[in-house]
């Protein structure tokens, strides 16, 4: 009797419902990962240190009041703000500014580092990612079940 409700309930659970309501708490972490412990607190982007400043750079910088010491990305925040994380059925997307012209901020950084998904997760925040969706995923399956 147990066995067969246990199964009658396991067929009528939506996985793709149960991942989405476990990963999009997740969301604004993944924002915060990109933008602040990554680019911003370690002047590094998803494959490591991004180069420094130049000369120039560094006096217009120092007199906004905005870290020399590594390469930031930052400078008003808009960029940061455009960011948009959402849960696709299979992945975690991410999307940065486009404006009208069709500029895109992904793309001209990515050519002028020469690295592809330099505005994404590193390997260590995709780690951190993965262990705390999959305890989300395990406390929503227990919340189901």
């Amino acid at each position: 009797m147990f066995l067969q409700k246990l199964k009658t309930r396991a067929q009528k659970v939506n996985n793709n419902e149960v991942m989405r309501r476990a990963v999009v708490p997740a969301l604004p972490e993944v924002k915060r990962m990109i933008n602040f412990d990554q680019l911003f607190g370690k002047g590094e982007g998803a494959t490591g240190k991004l180069p420094a400043y130049e000369p120039s750079t560094k006096r217009t910088r120092s007199r906004k009041g905005l870290p020399t010491d590594r390469r930031t990305l930052r400078d008003t925040g808009e960029m940061q703000d455009s960011m948009n994380v959402m849960a696709g059925n299979t992945s975690i997307e991410i999307e940065w500014f486009r404006d009208e012209k069709g500029f895109d901020v992904a793309a001209y950084w990515e050519q002028k580092y020469k690295e592809k998904r330099l505005l994404y997760l590193n390997d260590g925040n995709i780690n951190r990612l993965i262990e705390e969706i999959t305890s989300m995923v395990q406390r929503e399956f227990k919340r189901v079940f």
